[in-house]
């Protein structure tokens, strides 16, 4: 309802129907080719793609929509950085950047990621440190909005 208060926007709407990890845990091949079901498969969240099309239709700032890589080909192209596709009306040019371990630790994640959630309680903080975007990657995609930002007001 009030996307046009803003200038910039950065989005990322919720991705575990879209994860790779999701359908290999949905479907386990046997050595005999059969496949059973360790959980059941479900339906792709589509506010994923809901979200780019009406930002890049009518939002008249610079906006970013981040996911996981899925595991189908993306419907709408997009640009990858890290373990992350965005979605932009910016270029966000090619770099790469180090690789974030994945099976750290919560703790090391925090150490990190320099996010302490040891006062949280009931939560998976590895879970949760894990979809965050890399702090590297982060300043990167904040130094290409800036500098879109500056071109536009020039």
């Amino acid at each position: 309802e009030h996307f046009r208060e803003y200038d910039f926007i950065w989005t990322s709407p919720p991705c575990p129907t879209h994860s790779r990890a999701r359908k290999q845990l949905a479907m386990k091949r046997r050595k005999d080719g059969t496949i059973w079901e360790q959980n059941k498969p479900v339906y792709p969240d589509m506010r994923l793609y809901q979200e780019i099309i009406l930002l890049d239709n009518y939002f008249d700032g610079i906006y970013i929509v981040e996911n996981v890589i899925p595991y189908y080909e993306p419907l709408i192209l997009a640009q990858k950085l890290g373990r992350h596709l965005f979605w932009s009306n910016i270029e966000l040019p090619p770099m790469k950047f180090e690789a974030r371990g994945n099976f750290d630790s919560g703790e090391k994640l925090q150490e990190k990621i320099d996010f302490d959630l040891s006062k949280y309680a009931g939560i998976n903080k590895r879970l949760l440190l894990r979809n965050c975007v890399e702090n590297d990657i982060a300043e990167y995609i904040f130094e290409q909005v800036e500098k879109n930002i500056v071109l536009k007001n020039c």
